[in-house]
C-alpha cells in the first residue's frame, strides 16, 4: 500500500473528559500521512465560517467525526450544531466518512457535558443519527481512540478507492502485525435461527462463539468487545423488553489473572455490546482462549417483504435477502462461520457473498484454495446449515454467508 500524496482530512470534534484536542487527532492522521483541516482550524465560529467549511469539505477525500459528551455550538441557520451540520453535508457528498464516539457517556465529567437538558437531548438525537446511518468505532481513552482512527484510515485504503492512494492486490497486503494490539488465532461463531417464542414474524438467534486472541502491544489488552447489530432491523432493536441471555462458558490465559464477563454497555437500539475483560490486561505475547454463547429474541426477520421494507433507505442498496457478516479488523489465522436454520422456516441457503448489499444475490462466488464450505443437514436432525472455514483470512476483508427468506 503506497499514498502518492499527502491527503487532506475534515475532522470535525467535541471534547471529552480526556482533553482529546485537535492537535492529537491531527498528529495521528499525520502518522498514516493525511493532513487535517475543517472548522477547529479557523478562528471563531459563526455563519460567515460556512464558505470556508464548504470549501474544506470539498477539498477533502474522507472525513473524521469524534463525538463525547456535547453537542456543540449550533448554527443559527439550519438550528442544529455545526458538528451535525458538517456530518449531513459529508454524508450527501458519498465521501468515506469515519465516525468515533464515545462508548460511555455516564462515565464523563461534569465539565465535559452539556448542563443544559435541551442540548443534552440533541446531543443524544445526534448519536443516534451516527449510529443509525453509519458503523461507528468507540473508544474511551485515548489510546483506543488512535487504534481506532489508524485502524479506520487503514482500512479506507484497503478498502476504498480514492484518487492519490495507491492499492495494491489483496495477496501484495504486507500486514504490519506492530500495529495493533491483538491478533487472533482463532474467531469461531455460530448461529442458530428458530421461530421467534414471542412474535411469529422474526427469528430468534442462538449463538455459540469462541476466540484465541494474542495480546502483542507492550501495554497488554484489557478487553475484547462481542457485538450484535440489527442494522436492517431497526423497527425491532434491542430493548429491555427482549432481554439478551449473554453467558461466558470457558476461560482460560497463559499467565495468571482472570477473565470476566462485563456488563452490557449498550443494549438498546440496533447494537448490543459487551466487554470480555481480562484482569490484570493480557501481557505481551500473552494468550487467551474463552468462548461464550447468547439467546437474542426476535433477532431477525422472518419474511422477505420485511428485509425489503427495513432496507429500502438503506445507503448500501435495497436487498430482498439476509446474511451473517464478520469483518476481519485484526490479523486472524482462522476464521471458522457457521449458521444453520430449522427446516420448517422454509429459509434457502445461499451460501459465501462478498461485495455491497445490492450485489451480494449476484454470481457465484470462488472460494480461495485455502477456504472452504460445508453444506447441508448439521448434527441436529431437522436442521439446514452452511460453515465456511478461512485460514488466514484476509485482513479488512468482509466475510458474509447469506440466505433467502420465504415471501
Amino acid at each position: 500500500m503506497a499514498l502518492d500524496r499527502f491527503f487532506v482530512a475534515f475532522v470535525s470534534s467535541t471534547f471529552t473528559d480526556l482533553q482529546i484536542e485537535r492537535k492529537a487527532i491531527a498528529e495521528s492522521l499525520l502518522r498514516v500521512k493525511t493532513f487535517p483541516l475543517g472548522m477547529e482550524y479557523f478562528p471563531s465560529t459563526g455563519g460567515s465560517q460556512w464558505s470556508y467549511i464548504e470549501e474544506s469539505m470539498l477539498a477533502a477525500d474522507f472525513f473524521v467525526f469524534v463525538s463525547a459528551g456535547r453537542y456543540g455550538s449550533v448554527d443559527t441557520a439550519s438550528n442544529v450544531s455545526w458538528t451535525q451540520r458538517e456530518y449531513r453535508e459529508a454524508k450527501a457528498s458519498g465521501k468515506p466518512i469515519i465516525v468515533l464516539l464515545r462508548r460511555s457517556l455516564d462515565t464523563l465529567s461534569v465539565s465535559a457535558t452539556d448542563r443544559d437538558e435541551a442540548k443534552r437531548e440533541l446531543n443524544m438525537a445526534f448519536r443516534k443519527e451516527l449510529e443509525d446511518s453509519q458503523e461507528c468505532q468507540y473508544f474511551d481513552t485515548v489510546g483506543e481512540l488512535e487504534v481506532a482512527l489508524l485502524h479506520s484510515v487503514d482500512y479506507l485504503k484497503a478498502s476504498t478507492t480514492i484518487a492519490g492512494w495507491t492499492r495494491t492486490p489483496p495477496s501484495s497486503i504486507v500486514i504490519d502485525q506492530d500495529s495493533f494490539d491483538r491478533l487472533y488465532v482463532l474467531t469461531e461463531s455460530h448461529h442458530h435461527y428458530s421461530k421467534s417464542q414471542t412474535n411469529s414474524e422474526r427469528f430468534d438467534l442462538s449463538f455459540k462463539g469462541r476466540r484465541v486472541v494474542k495480546a502483542t502491544q507492550p501495554h497488554g489488552l484489557s478487553h475484547v468487545t462481542i457485538d450484535f447489530t440489527k442494522s436492517s432491523d431497526k423497527s425491532a432493536g434491542f430493548s429491555w423488553r427482549r432481554p439478551v441471555r449473554f453467558a461466558l462458558e470457558s476461560s482460560r490465559r497463559d499467565g495468571p489473572g482472570r477473565v470476566i464477563l462485563g456488563e452490557p454497555r449498550k443494549a438498546t437500539g440496533a447494537v448490543y455490546a459487551r466487554d470480555i475483560k481480562f484482569d490484570p490486561p493480557l501481557r505481551q505475547n500473552e494468550s487467551a482462549d474463552f468462548a461464550f454463547e447468547a439467546f437474542l429474541p426476535e433477532y431477525r426477520f422472518s419474511k422477505t417483504a420485511d428485509i425489503l421494507d427495513a432496507s429500502i433507505s438503506d445507503p448500501q442498496g435495497q436487498r430482498a435477502f439476509d446474511y451473517v457478516t464478520r469483518r476481519i479488523s485484526h490479523p486472524t489465522s482462522e476464521l471458522i462461520q457457521s449458521v444453520s436454520f430449522d427446516q420448517d422456516l422454509d429459509v434457502k441457503l445461499l451460501g459465501p457473498r462478498n461485495g455491497q448489499h445490492g450485489r451480494l444475490d449476484f454470481g457465484d462466488q470462488t472460494l480461495p484454495a485455502s477456504d472452504s464450505l460445508r453444506e447441508g443437514s448439521d448434527n441436529n436432525p431437522g436442521r439446514d446449515s452452511m460453515e465456511y472455514r478461512s485460514t488466514n483470512p484476509q485482513l479488512f476483508s468482509t466475510y458474509r454467508l447469506a440466505w433467502s427468506l420465504p415471501n
